[in-house]
């Protein structure tokens, strides 16, 4: 069983089709309050080689960098979401 949940529909979407529709993700862990925000910039940087790679492939191995949870929760921000310092 997953231990993550990806919302919006968006598990099988590359993501270089994140980065084309300006997707911003929100990343929430499930164990503790620890949220983060993903701009399309950002994921370019962390995947500047794999725009094929699917949003699904990615999330299955994240960890909480505060806890180390697998337990994740990913959506896409609404239009106009201004993402505010998450560190």
């Amino acid at each position: 069983m997953a231990s993550f949940d990806i919302r919006d529909g968006l598990a099988d979407w590359p993501l270089g089709r994140l980065v084309d529709e300006n997707a911003t993700l929100i990343i929430e862990c499930q164990n503790c309050p620890y949220q983060t925000v993903w701009t399309p910039q950002e994921i370019i940087d962390r995947f500047p080689n794999a725009p094929e790679r699917r949003l699904s492939e990615v999330v299955e191995r994240m960890t909480c960098s505060r806890c180390r949870s697998p337990k994740v929760r990913v959506w896409r921000a609404a239009p106009g979401f201004v993402p505010q310092d998450s560190t």
